[in-house]
């Protein structure tokens, strides 16, 4: 395994909180991502989510430490990794299995006013049976976990308004934390700032 491999990008955030837009734009940069969930209407640009990887986690109960990282390595491989960099948007509750189980990940957490994220995530849900109250729960307590986090931690963090508004400095610092150099245009080309696409 190479030390690419091993320092993986890995982009978290609260639901609905630009956490697609961050790890598009490190793929748009050079980072591999691998077979991802399908854009929508609600993110037609994609959600750049490696259906592989979150497969292989959700599908096993228990994951050992120590085979982790093997595991990831063989599915990855098979779904076309090449040792290069890459980028994987992962939930805020699992975040740990990384830090235990060998990686030495770059982790991105995305930042957005909690409001914005729990109106847009109200309206990605709608269709299911979840209540507003519901929804407002679920998001008050994963930000809450990730407040909680950032306080004993130096993560990068990047907000969402600042991406929208062309301020990419957060960005710039993730990218190269891994070898990789922001480029402005991409990130101008990517982020539609009329029509706020990743909302």
């Amino acid at each position: 395994m190479t030390n690419k491999f091993l320092q993986p990008f890995i982009v978290s955030g609260v639901p609905r909180s630009g956490t697609s837009m961050v790890t598009g734009l490190i793929h748009k940069h050079g980072a591999w991502c691998g077979t991802c969930r399908e854009a929508d209407e609600f993110n037609p640009k994609g959600y750049f989510e490696n259906t592989k990887i979150r497969d292989l986690i959700t599908s096993n109960d228990k994951i050992f430490v120590s085979e982790f990282p093997n595991m990831v390595y063989d599915t990855i491989k098979e779904d076309g990794y090449d040792d290069t960099f890459w980028v994987y948007k992962e939930n805020l509750n699992r975040i740990h299995v990384w830090y235990l189980s060998g990686f030495r990940p770059i982790v991105i957490f995305v930042r957005r006013d909690f409001l914005h994220s729990v109106d847009s995530y109200t309206k990605h849900i709608r269709a299911n049976s979840m209540s507003d109250e519901d929804v407002f729960e679920k998001l008050k307590n994963k930000k809450r976990w990730m407040d909680s986090y950032l306080k004993s931690s130096s993560e990068i963090v990047v907000d969402y308004k600042d991406l929208i508004d062309g301020r990419y400095d957060a960005l710039a610092k993730a990218l190269q934390k891994g070898g990789l150099e922001l480029n402005k245009s991409i990130c101008d080309q990517f982020i539609d700032k009329g029509l706020n696409h990743h909302v």
